[in-house]
């Protein structure tokens, strides 16, 4: 699932570094920027986008709505961040925040799972609870692997950027079954699903 050589390279005097803050293709920004803007289209049929939802939560209740926030907007925001850093390449702050959104949503899935089990109401639900528990050891294994093969320090943007996209577009899909028992799923949940994946592929080609 994560090749432990990728984005690693070489310094002036030959020592393995990574390149925490290096540059994306472009068409992954582009993607990026497609995660983020699905973000202003409905969550439900019919309903509302997670920006009208945030600005009414944060004129009516404030600072104290941006927790919630941050765990439902996560993949909105990566996205955003996704797209930023191809117009800022090299970016640390960018990379901080990419790298702690990533971690963000991982915790979320692992939040989500754990109320899942002995669930009988979703579609699915023992998928995404595998879902979660696969990709938090595979995210910590290869990220130790990196380390151990790289100089010591996190892993590079890329790896960051692959991995929260992988993350959105298996919750995606999952929530995207949902409406097989008529959830009412919303445009926005496509949108980030197809921009997820299309991060994916341009990855793999750049």
């Amino acid at each position: 699932m994560v090749d432990a050589n990728e984005d690693w390279g070489e310094d002036g005097d030959g020592a393995t570094t990574a390149r925490a803050g290096g540059s994306i293709p472009g068409e992954v920004a582009l993607a990026g920027i497609g995660l983020g803007l699905a973000g202003a289209l409905p969550l439900t049929v019919g309903g509302r986008s997670f920006f009208d939802v945030a600005w009414e939560l944060l004129n009516t209740v404030g600072w104290a709505a941006v927790p919630m926030l941050l765990m439902v907007g996560a993949p909105f925001l990566l996205g955003l961040l996704i797209g930023a850093a191809g117009l800022a390449p090299g970016s640390q702050l960018l990379f901080l925040g990419i790298s702690a959104l990533v971690s963000l949503i991982q915790a979320d899935l692992v939040y989500l799972a754990l109320h899942l089990i002995g669930a009988e109401g979703p579609v699915a639900p023992y998928a995404l609870i595998g879902f979660a528990a696969v990709t938090s050891v595979a995210m910590i294994l290869g990220s130790a692997e990196l380390r151990a093969r790289g100089d010591g320090r996190r892993p590079p943007l890329r790896w960051w950027i692959r991995w929260g996209a992988l993350l959105v577009a298996g919750l995606a899909l999952w929530i995207r079954l949902q409406s097989l028992q008529g959830a009412p799923i919303g445009l926005a949940i496509d949108g980030a699903l197809l921009s997820s994946v299309l991060i994916i592929a341009a990855l793999r080609r750049g």
